[in-house]
């Protein structure tokens, strides 16, 4: 038998008749301040879950379905978090700093104001989401896929891009040290991202993501300032 307790208060939030909290079902449990610090919760099932507040400090969530969980405020600083399905999840005011996501789906989540510093989401999905405010300074974002991502106000500088996607981003412009993003190699912007975002672009971000003093030439006579 596990139990559950609240992080504070050391109140017992659930209990569990098995020897492990890998795979663990917590189908639309009421966890809000949980303590889950470095536990192992490979494969477990956080579904329509209420986790606000919970720590996951340094947890390994291997492939874990944090599908709509509400994780306001909830604490992942170096967790692992490979694979994960948080799609529609709330994770506004979260802290992921150097949270390992690699491959995750964060399609349709929040993640507004929350703290993604020098994170690793490499090939994560970010489709829908919303990154308005969030800190990814240092953050390796290099194969993400941001599609129709809000990215105003998100703090970039330091961020590591090679390979990253830009498609239907149009308030890409709106995120804030995009010139002082490392770039390992060239990346993708759509037509939708270019035709919005490229007279507010910096010249050393669009020059980083591959494209050459000619091309960049072309690009400001295709897309002036209006």
């Amino acid at each position: 038998m596990i139990e559950i307790k609240h992080k504070t208060t050391g109140l017992v939030l659930a209990a569990i008749d098995a020897d492990t909290l890998q795979k663990a079902h917590f189908f639309e449990q009421n966890l809000v301040g949980a303590d889950f610090r470095n536990q192992k919760l490979d494969g477990a099932n956080f579904t329509i879950g209420i986790l606000d507040d919970a720590d996951f400090r340094g947890a390994s969530c291997i492939n874990t379905n944090f599908n709509s969980v509400h994780l306001q405020r909830a604490d992942f600083s170096g967790a692992r978090l490979w694979g994960i399905d948080g799609e529609d999840a709330d994770l506004r005011h979260a802290i992921l700093h150097s949270a390992q996501l690699y491959m995750a789906c964060l399609r349709h989540a929040s993640l507004t104001h929350a703290d993604l510093r020098e994170a690793d989401l490499k090939a994560v999905y970010l489709g829908h989401t919303t990154l308005q405010y969030t800190d990814l300074r240092g953050a390796n974002l290099t194969e993400t896929i941001f599609h129709k991502t809000s990215l105003k106000g998100a703090q970039m500088a330091g961020t590591m891009l090679c390979s990253t996607v830009f498609a239907e981003c149009t308030n890409l412009h709106k995120a804030e040290g995009l010139a002082e993003i490392q770039h390992l190699g060239p990346s993708s912007l759509d037509h939708q991202t270019l035709r919005a975002c490229a007279p507010y672009l910096p010249d050393v971000f669009l020059l980083g993501t591959g494209y050459t003093t000619d091309e960049l030439r072309l690009l400001r006579t295709l897309y002036p300032v209006t």
